[in-house]
């Protein structure tokens, strides 16, 4: 946990990294330092309230920022939220070397899927096409993953959002995608 006014180096490299990749739920760097809890949602007052989600009743609440190095090397960042049901939810950024090594980590984790429910191309706003979108279930019996998950990737950039709930991942997704 940070002590008043000063970041500990995982949280701030944390912040850093997501405001660098421009997917990060708006959150008080404020409420950061103080290691409160707060709302998150697009673009809150003061990182105080969450707004709804595009889904209409799903809000999030910031639990927890940490970030590690892989069992392969690699950094990553993980945000846990509690969703407004309880759930927990788990936002998880890696930056590959390529586009190509993301393509393949995704490829790895789809063979472990119990199910795809979506596949298929990440658009921009224009409609071109940045990366992939997949949309799976893990199988129910395997602890280390979390039930649902939405994995997208922009380039080197991956995104991992899974959660025991399926609809809490996709309203997460909805949030990020609107801020």
């Amino acid at each position: 946990m940070p002590t008043k006014g000063r970041f500990t180096g995982g949280i701030a490299r944390s912040v850093c990294a997501c405001l660098a990749l421009g997917v990060c739920p708006a959150v008080s760097l404020d409420a950061v330092k103080s290691g409160t809890s707060p709302q998150v949602g697009p673009k809150p007052a003061q990182g105080a309230v969450s707004e709804p989600s595009s889904r209409g009743r799903t809000s999030f609440a910031l639990d927890t920022i940490s970030d590690g190095v892989g069992p392969d090397g690699r950094a990553f960042s993980t945000y846990t939220f509690i969703a407004s049901d309880g759930e927990k939810v788990y936002k998880t950024f890696i930056t590959f070397d390529t586009p190509a090594s993301a393509a393949k980590w995704v490829r790895e984790e789809i063979k472990g899927a119990a199910k795809i429910l979506e596949r298929g191309p990440l658009r921009n706003k224009d409609g071109k096409t940045v990366g992939e979108r997949t949309v799976l279930l893990w199988p129910e019996n395997d602890p280390a993953k979390r039930g649902a998950g939405v994995i997208r990737t922009e380039g080197p950039h991956l995104l991992q959002i899974s959660s025991r709930s399926l609809e809490d991942a996709l309203a997460l997704e909805a949030l990020i995608k609107s801020d």
